[in-house]
Order: C-alpha cells, then structure tokens, then sequence
C-alpha cells in the first residue's frame, strides 16, 4: 500500500519497480516442439531479456468519486503522460455524457501530455470515467496522476 498522486502502469515491473505490474497480461504459446512458453513479468523473453510487456490495445477504465464537502468550488486536475501514443475518452459515469477526448500520438515525448481540469462544485459530488487505449504503434508506459489544486 502507497499513498501517493501518481502511478505508473503498462509497463513490467522488471523494467522499472515504480510501475504496478499486475496490470500486464500474460500470455502462454506452445512452440513447435510442444514446450509451454509464458511470456510475463517473472520469465525472460526469447533472448534472456525482460518480457517486453506494455498492454497495447487494452482498454483501461480508471473511476474517480470526487466529494467536496466544502463550501467553495474545488478543481482536481487529472493526467495521463505516455511514452507514446494514448487514445482518451473522459465521461460522466452518471450520465454516460463524452466530457473529453484526445490523442495523444507522440505529444508526451515532446512534453505535451493530456490534462483535464475537473471544477466540483460545493456540497456535491462528481463521477467520472477515464477510459484509455495504449495504441498497437505504440511503445512505453503510462504515469497516471491525480492532483487537487
């Protein structure tokens, strides 16, 4: 258990202890002599090196519940920076409603990440749904982060 506002994910922990890991898919394939080959986060690939996972093409769905008990408006900022490229949709999980979409398509190398600023109002609360895609042309991992500002 960590508490933090950032955490990183697609990527096998092998490469890099900060990311989560039990996020990755395993895989298991038979080679042409019958032997069972797992490809995962605790085997070597092929050459002896870390498995080269990242789950492209799956779809995450990261769920927020922001209450704000308060008597301002408070305004939480989220954030997806990428090695590579990201298809994003941002909804309200109440309503279904699209608040946002973006590609990312090689901007996080260049430090053109996606953000979102969402503005909860007093007394109430807010849901949304941030649903994202590692695109297959793609590499790397995913730094997710959530901040109150």
């Amino acid at each position: 258990v960590e508490n933090t506002n950032s955490w990183m994910s697609h990527l096998n922990p092998q490469n890099d202890h900060q990311a989560v890991g039990m996020d990755i898919v395993e895989f298991t394939c038979i080679d042409e002599d019958g032997k069972e080959v797992v490809i995962d986060n605790h085997h070597s690939d092929g050459g002896g090196r870390k498995a080269n996972t990242a789950n492209w093409m799956i779809e995450y769905q990261d769920h927020f519940t922001f209450v704000n008990q308060g008597d301002k408006e408070r305004t939480v900022k989220l954030g997806l920076d990428d090695g590579g490229t990201l298809a994003i949709l941002l909804r309200d999980s109440r309503t279904g409603e699209v608040i946002d979409t973006y590609y990312t398509i090689g901007q996080a190398v260049n430090g053109q990440s996606y953000t979102k600023s969402i503005t909860i109002p007093p007394h109430s609360v807010v849901q949304i749904s941030l649903c994202y895609v590692l695109v297959a042309c793609s590499y790397g991992n995913v730094t997710h982060n959530v901040q109150l500002i």
